[in-house]
């Protein structure tokens, strides 16, 4: 996956800040929707309060502010497909150049 490509790059010495920055962004928005699914579930049992289900989903959410703000890493993503010789531009895989 994306974390691991980026370790690999990091331990290689290659670029790496832009496959860091698109795990950060994936691995956000999974955690806040699969946490929030699963308080949405602990309600729909009607059971007593899923304590430890509402707690991890809290953390989630506040994950992309410390890691920086969703919209920060999709400019930082943002920023590659847009310069010459970009992903956009099909010359290779997200990366720092």
């Amino acid at each position: 996956g994306l974390v691991e490509r980026a370790a690999i790059a990091r331990d290689r010495g290659e670029p790496f800040h832009r496959l860091a920055s698109a795990a950060k962004l994936v691995a956000s928005r999974a955690a806040v929707e699969v946490t929030g699914r699963a308080v949405e579930s602990w309600e729909s049992l009607s059971g007593p309060r899923g304590a430890r289900a509402e707690r991890i989903y809290r953390d989630a959410r506040v994950y992309p502010i410390v890691e920086g703000t969703s919209e920060i890493q999709e400019m930082i993503l943002g920023r590659d497909l847009l310069r010459p010789g970009g992903i956009a531009s099909g010359h290779g895989p997200v990366g720092d150049k």
